[in-house]
């Protein structure tokens, strides 16, 4: 016999599953799985081949899109957001689980990065709603501090992509609050992979090509024998992971950018020791005829602190004088620019370009320096960093850039989404506004900060590089 509820027209039962679904945003769309199993009739009238845009709609209702618009110009196909939210839901309820099993890990994981890559507002609440950065800290644990019998550890994409993903959730506040234990800890895991810039990591950048396989029904088990493992959707193959139904090979930036950032984090939770007997400030000691540091510049240095991702002040931490800085989505851009561009490379944004202008002026700071690591990740030694830096120094930088437009030729480095370091030896100063490399002239950027919603007016809209000088 038929369930009543199986005479519900059609498009009054998916807007039941909508209502049903999209009633809470930071909670998972468990409802309409519990709809699904109600009936046969109900599960072929409403799974996910059959009304992709049911599931798109409830995307909406849980995830940013504004970024998704200001990429690429356009919105995801209904499919795409489809399969996207199945794929999201499967991370966020790893997360709440504290699942660190090894199947389908990088590709949540990678979901993982495009919520934050898109995140606007409401996917940071997702994640904060199932406690993703304990999960992630867990992980990190289970993951980067892992050593097979035979010596072998977990992937290096595996293991890059955790430390970004460290940096990108743990809020300053949350390190700050860890004992020193966990500290130590974090420290410990992360301080091979600051080293690991000078094998010369590069962001791979490869075509995106549409994954040809049909979509799994929403609750259909996978498995073999007498135990099925539950998995809404998702690759398991190591080689490749999907995004927006699009199959891309697993890259990310340089990790040591990620790792330099945590480091940072946590050596600032040790308060700078000021020696009692220096005089208070430099008024004071020039009076007493006293040559060296005082008290004042002590505080001065412990007074620079690495902002985060995730701290949500942490742009008004920095020059708020400063329009560049950006909020949202809009500050991975460029960072992670040769990923958000495989997604849609017709070039028809620019919106991953760098903005000359941005790194022009004058940069204080503080640097400091740590021990190397000796026999690099592969070493089966064990290794213990030193948690207190040898030396913490002030630092000054005066930075200068030199824009020439290039246009269509393939020899541009930034057409290709990479960096190119350039020998001073072979720049050549033509004047104090302009110097000479490969060929080219490139003019010193002389216009105000730059503003990261628009264009320079001096930068031409055809494909430009742009040279970067330093004196410290």
């Amino acid at each position: 016999m038929s369930s009543l509820i199986e005479t519900v027209p059609r498009d009054v039962l998916r807007y039941i599953a909508f209502l049903c679904s999209s009633s809470s945003t930071l909670e998972p769309p468990v409802a309409i799985y519990h709809l699904l199993q109600t009936s046969s009739a109900i599960y072929r009238s409403l799974n996910v081949p059959a009304t992709p845009d049911l599931y798109a709609y409830i995307f909406f209702t849980k995830f940013d899109m504004q970024a998704t618009f200001r990429r690429y110009r356009r919105r995801m196909t209904d499919s795409a957001l489809a399969v996207e939210l199945l794929r999201r839901s499967q991370l966020l309820r790893r997360s709440h689980r504290l699942d660190f099993s090894p199947d389908y890990l990088l590709q949540d994981l990678w979901a993982g990065l495009w919520i934050f890559l898109e995140n606007d507002g409401l996917n940071q609440q997702q994640l904060s709603a199932v406690n993703f950065p304990n999960f992630i800290l867990n992980l990190a644990r289970n993951t980067l501090a892992e050593l097979h019998p035979d010596g072998r550890t977990s992937s290096p994409i595996l293991r890059h992509l955790i430390v970004w993903l460290l940096c990108l959730s743990l809020p300053r506040h949350l390190i700050l609050d860890m004992s020193k234990q966990d500290r130590n800890e974090l420290y410990s895991l992360i301080f091979p992979y600051i080293f690991l810039s000078s094998n010369k990591m590069t962001e791979s950048r490869v075509p995106t090509t549409p994954l040809c396989q049909t979509v799994p029904f929403l609750g259909q088990e996978i498995g073999g024998g007498g135990s099925s493992t539950r998995r809404l959707y998702g690759t398991n193959n190591p080689s490749h992971v999907c995004i927006y139904y699009l199959r891309q090979d697993p890259s990310v930036p340089d990790p040591s950018t990620a790792a330099i950032n945590l480091a940072f984090v946590i050596l600032e939770s040790t308060p700078v020791k000021v020696p009692y007997h220096l005089p208070e400030t430099r008024a004071i000691a020039t009076a007493n005829q006293l040559s060296g540091p005082t008290k004042e510049d002590y505080y001065s240095l412990a007074s620079y602190k690495t902002p985060l991702p995730s701290d949500n002040d942490s742009c008004t931490r920095l020059d708020q004088a400063h329009s560049l800085v950006t909020e949202g989505s809009q500050k991975y851009d460029v960072e992670f620019g040769c990923i958000l561009r495989s997604l849609d490379d017709r070039g028809i944004s620019d919106t991953f370009d760098y903005i000359p202008g941005t790194m022009t002026g004058l940069w204080e700071g503080v640097f400091r320096t740590v021990d190397a690591l000796s026999g690099g990740l592969s070493s089966s030694i064990p290794f213990t960093p030193l948690f207190s830096a040898l030396i913490m120094k002030p630092m000054q930088c005066k930075l200068v850039e030199y824009v020439c437009s290039v246009g269509d030729s393939l020899s541009n480095p930034s057409k290709k989404g990479e960096d190119v370091w350039l020998d001073p030896i072979r720049l050549v100063a033509k004047s104090d506004c302009e110097i000479i490399a490969q060929g080219r002239t490139y003019r010193k950027y002389v216009q105000g900060p730059a503003d990261a919603n628009r264009r320079p007016a001096q930068v031409p809209k055809s494909p430009y590089d742009v040279i970067l000088l330093g004196e410290v």
